[in-house]
């Protein structure tokens, strides 16, 4: 009987950036519910301001309570405890991070990322004492730690060792200037991809989408991962793990939108396309009512010939007619103007029993709002059309 396959979790780093106002967020969402909004879209996030700064229990209780149940937050370790020149001697600040109130979490708390410098080089003692420093516990909850380091001189296979006899996984850099380590190490497997591009709608083209949604599947089900370079020896076998895969830096702006193509393509049958989410209208938008834009009135056309050549005396005709028009009668076309000209319509003696219309021209003037005016002004409606030309013949 095959084992059950882990589960998958994808998300983005921090949920707090501007540009994503325009791409990702419905507009008008105000910021302090950007975390709710985001964690309905996704199933997991790796926070990024505990990498800053010490974060307190009440804060914790507070993102834990806005967003639903099975989410997921990675937590980023902080600097102080990561960038030091001697990672065994950060006992003070690992405990200091882990009592600031992770616990608060619950079951939503998913692995710490510890994230070395990019010059930390790799030196087995110095290593060994920094795991050893990790807690397995917090406030009764199992911790997991993910380790990932940025220096070439970790490709190494006691680095391997160090970590699978921990039970600290390795984790998997993808898609950037970092070198990839893509050994199983632990019961989960976590990977942050770097390649987001602004030409691409989704962020990644759809085979890079698709290969990462496979890849994700074969870690869920034990698989190695096809493609990707290992620091030691493969294993002979690996058990099915939970995956936690994030979108991270590459051209940022678009990394929620690779996230949900993501998330599509895993909620999809193997093998099968699924189109992303499209992006919701907001209540605010919905309510919002359509602009109308009126039909345009060909019967008209014919008159402005006659008002551009007999002036002010056509234009109280124009009234006449556009009026005896929009009521419902149906004018008859008769010769107008000067000789050669457009025929324009003349009024007729009954108008239709319907209810009349409200009028189309005051003074030969384009009424306010009607398309004609793109620009905004208000101008008579026969002084925009000679600059576009009439035709010839008007249509009845």
């Amino acid at each position: 009987m095959a084992a059950q396959a882990g589960d998958i979790r994808i998300g983005v780093g921090g949920w707090t950036f501007e540009p994503w106002r325009e791409t990702f967020y419905p507009r008008g969402l105000p910021q302090a519910r950007e975390l709710a909004h985001l964690s309905r879209a996704l199933t997991a996030i790796e926070i990024n301001g505990t990498f800053y700064r010490t974060q307190t229990p009440a804060t914790f209780a507070k993102w834990r309570d806005e967003t639903p149940e099975g989410f997921v937050f990675a937590v980023k370790a902080p600097r102080y405890a990561t960038n030091r020149t001697d990672l065994s001697a950060g006992a003070d600040s690992i405990a200091r991070f882990v009592d600031s109130g992770l616990a608060e979490l619950g079951p939503k708390l998913g692995p710490i990322l510890w994230q070395f410098a990019p010059t930390k080089k790799f030196a087995r003692d110095e290593i060994a004492g920094f795991l050893d420093l990790l807690p397995e516990r917090a406030g009764g909850l199992r911790l997991r730690h993910a380790i990932e380091a940025r220096h070439e001189s970790f490709r190494d296979p006691a680095f391997v060792e160090l970590a699978r006899a921990r039970g600290a996984a390795i984790v998997l850099a993808a898609d950037g200037a970092y070198p990839q380590f893509a050994d199983p190490t632990a019961d989960f497997a976590y990977a942050r991809i770097m390649g987001t591009r602004e030409d691409e709608p989704l962020g990644y083209a759809p085979a890079d989408l698709d290969r990462w949604a496979a890849q994700a599947r074969g870690w869920a089900a034990g698989g190695l991962g096809e493609g990707l370079a290992l620091a030691g020896p493969a294993p002979k076998a690996v058990a099915p793990r939970d995956v936690f895969l994030f979108v991270i830096s590459g051209f940022k702006p678009r990394n929620p939108l690779a996230a949900q193509a993501l998330i599509a393509r895993l909620s999809a049958p193997a093998g099968a396309q699924a189109a992303p989410r499209r992006r919701r209208r907001s209540r605010r938008a919905k309510a919002r009512p359509k602009r109308r834009r009126r039909p345009h009135l060909p019967v008209m056309a014919g008159l402005v010939p006659a008002i551009h050549a007999d002036g002010a005396g056509a234009i109280v005709q124009t009234c006449a007619r556009g009026a005896a028009w929009m009521a419902g009668s149906s004018p008859a076309m008769t010769p107008g103007g000067s000789a050669g000209r457009s025929p324009v319509p003349a009024a007729s003696a009954t108008s239709s029993p319907r209810t009349p219309r409200r009028p189309f021209c005051r003074h030969g003037r384009a009424r306010p709002g009607h398309p004609r005016q793109r620009d905004g002004r208000y101008r008579p409606a026969f002084a925009q059309s000679a600059a576009r030309g009439w035709p010839d013949q008007v249509r009845p």
